[in-house]
């Protein structure tokens, strides 16, 4: 099974704004760098 890393980018990005989030919000609350939370989404990085 291989990881599709923008598919699963655009699943994070759909739940967070289904749930009122900003990036900058979920990214504080995952005590993460936004531009990392970005690139997630994109599909650039992959979730760890």
């Amino acid at each position: 099974m291989n990881y599709d890393m923008k598919r699963s980018g655009a699943y994070i990005q759909n739940l967070r704004i289904q749930n009122g989030y900003t990036q900058n919000q979920l990214a504080k609350t995952l005590n993460m760098d936004r531009s990392h939370l970005s690139r997630i989404e994109s599909g650039q990085k992959a979730v760890r």
